[in-house]
């Protein structure tokens, strides 16, 4: 798989990517904030890892965007008066902005995310006055990691998605 983008005035094509994107795509592609680049996952040798990746429009330069977090220690957020998440793009997202409905799906094994970090958004939430089952859903499979090869699990986790959107829409 390669990545081809189509310049809108002059209907050109040009390819920016040569062998850095996944040929089995476990995410979507995302623009950054300033369209230069294109945010993609990838694991290395089948680690299921995924992790970000940025790949220049105009040079097809490729920048790794996070690296292994298994030495990211999950207590380093409890101490803050918000919980903050650092975007691919270096901005940071404060908790207490989360307006939309949201569906938060966590594998207690995944070696990629600390559960912790998924747990302690959740009671944030709870404490910025919104509401588990109304404004928030948070599922956390206790035999799962980061993403699954595992057919089964794959299934429930589609059919959890669906059931919400569902619900939601």
């Amino acid at each position: 798989m390669e990545l081809y983008v189509l310049e809108l005035r002059t209907r050109e094509v040009h390819q920016i990517s040569h062998g850095e994107v996944p040929r089995a795509l476990r995410a979507g592609f995302a623009w950054d904030r300033t369209d230069a680049s294109i945010v993609f996952a990838k694991d290395q040798d089948g680690n299921e890892q995924h992790d970000l990746y940025a790949i220049n429009v105009k040079t097809s330069a490729v920048k790794q965007l996070t690296h292994d977090p298994t030495c990211i220690d999950p207590h380093i957020f409890v101490e803050s008066e918000h919980i903050w998440y650092d975007s691919f793009d270096g901005l940071k997202i404060p908790a207490i902005n989360v307006r939309a409905k949201l569906l938060m799906v966590h594998g207690a094994n995944d070696p990629r995310c600390p559960v912790e970090q998924s747990r302690l958004f959740h009671d944030r939430l709870l404490e910025l006055g919104r509401s588990a089952g109304v404004d928030f859903e948070y599922v956390e499979f206790t035999d799962e990691g980061h993403g699954s090869t595992d057919i089964e699990q794959r299934i429930r986790t589609y059919q959890l998605l669906a059931d919400y959107m569902q619900r939601q829409l």
